[in-house]
């Protein structure tokens, strides 16, 4: 305000009246409280407070302040205090009309402060909106009713959109699942700690894409909560990749659960039972066929050679079959024993069979006949390098005849691993192709789950 008019509204013995000096540190007016009183500054310096932050300094005479709260009937928008002595003109709300009216130059100057101030935040407005602009990630504002106040350049590209016919719409028709959205406005005004929130859009031209919102509450007066400020980037690639992840788990875990049995079944088919059952069945099976081929192979011709009582030529029969079954480590050795249970001739690998000599009696050892079987079995203990004190043996002897009557008998004696020896090689080699097969598998569903 000019000085002149100032100087004759000080004259006049009426506005006198409203004359009020505050000191410094007292209060003119506080944020939030509801007064629409009007004040005009005559001397001195005043501070301005929105919240803890100070915004201004007022020194100017014939500054008006209260304007907004006189204008829109609502509360304070700021606190006012007095930064030195002050003296202002406070005039009571119910005799504003008629000191306006007495005073028009004071009238002018509320329009004049109020054009200002809003010049001033379209510039800052205009500002702030370059700043977003340029920023990488999405900028939505809403009201507390959601509904669209402002978004940047990056918010038109993320939700495929242009700003125009967007204002004051509401920001829930920018994502596919509307009642999720929601439900995230309703934590937001619950003031619960709300964490980033990923959401679905459908973009005009890329599709379903993924975004993730972060947000903050702004307010006014006494932390009136007035909006929400959206921070959304597309994750889209994150939570694709998430899920190629699971998927490859899915092919992983039970692949390598499977590895894992297979494994157990190859090195220790005792872990499950039931396949140790199996694989024990066959095994038996099949050396019951190599015993039973063997014994008919050798039984008539050591049956004659007994009864004639040649024993280098019983040896000479055994030798042979060793070195035609050299590769065979079923047997660790072999001995034919008379009709009188000594041993009539024996064969063997190596000198660990050495208690078996020829001459040896069998004949304190029972001999357990099984009805309707071809062979009986033998109960000892025996004594050897890794046993001195001798353990209990278990072996099975066949029936050698001639002309039907008993000769003799045919034993063979420690077969290395006995039934385990027996189709390993095949066992090991379906248990190697089965894991190589599922290791290949798992590769290629990697492969196709990030190149596919």
């Amino acid at each position: 305000m000019e000085k002149q008019p100032l100087e004759h509204l000080l004259r006049d013995e009426k506005a006198k009246g409203y004359l009020t000096t505050f000191r410094p540190g007292q209060v003119l007016c506080r944020e939030g409280d509801y007064s629409q009183d009007l004040c005009v500054l005559i001397s001195g310096k005043l501070e301005v407070f929105r919240g803890d932050r100070k915004v201004e300094e007022i020194s100017e005479p014939g500054a008006v302040l209260g304007q907004i709260s006189f204008v829109l009937g609502t509360h304070r928008t700021v606190t006012v205090r007095a930064l030195e002595e002050t003296k202002v003109l406070l005039i009571p709300r119910k005799d504003v009309h008629d000191f306006l009216k007495a005073y028009p130059e004071i009238a002018w100057e509320i329009p004049r402060s109020l054009a200002r101030e809003v010049d001033l935040a379209s510039h800052v407005l205009a500002g702030m909106k370059e700043l977003c602009d340029h920023l990488p990630d999405a900028f939505l504002m809403t009201d507390k009713q959601g509904k669209l106040l402002s978004w940047n350049k990056a918010a038109e590209d993320l939700f495929g959109r242009n700003w125009d016919g967007m204002y004051l719409k509401p920001a829930e028709i920018l994502f596919e699942d509307r009642e999720a959205f929601r439900d995230f406005m309703d934590e937001i005004l619950s003031r619960a700690p709300v964490k980033e929130r990923i959401l679905r859009i459908q973009h005009p031209r890329k599709g379903i894409r993924y975004v993730s919102a972060s947000t903050n509450v702004f307010a006014g007066a006494h932390r009136h909560f007035q909006g929400v400020l959206f921070l959304c980037r597309d994750v889209t690639g994150t939570i694709r990749m998430e899920k190629k992840l699971r998927r490859v788990w899915l092919w992983l875990i039970p692949g390598g659960v499977l590895a894992l049995i297979l494994a157990a079944v190859f090195f220790r088919p005792s872990l499950i039972p039931w396949i140790a059952k199996d694989r024990g069945d066959t095994n038996q099976m099949e050396l019951q066929s190599i015993i039973s081929r063997d014994r008919f192979l050798l039984a008539p011709s050591l049956a004659t050679v007994i009864r004639s009582g040649d024993r280098k030529k019983a040896g000479l029969l055994l030798m042979r079959f060793f070195h035609a079954h050299r590769d065979n480590d079923l047997y660790e050795g072999i001995l034919v024993l008379d009709e009188g249970k000594r041993v009539f001739a024996v064969a063997q690998k190596d000198d660990s069979g050495g208690t078996r000599k020829v001459g040896t009696s069998y004949a304190a050892v029972p001999f357990g006949d099984i009805a309707g079987s071809a062979h009986c079995v033998l109960g000892f203990f025996r004594t050897d390098a890794m046993y001195p004190m001798g353990r209990k043996w278990v072996d099975v002897a066949f029936p050698l005849k001639s002309e039907g009557r008993r000769v003799g008998c045919l034993k063979g004696f420690q077969a290395h691993g006995g039934a385990e020896a027996v189709g390993t090689a095949t066992t090991s080699f379906v248990v190697t192709s089965i894991f190589l097969i599922i290791l290949a598998d798992s590769v290629f569903a990697v492969v196709r789950t990030y190149w596919g």
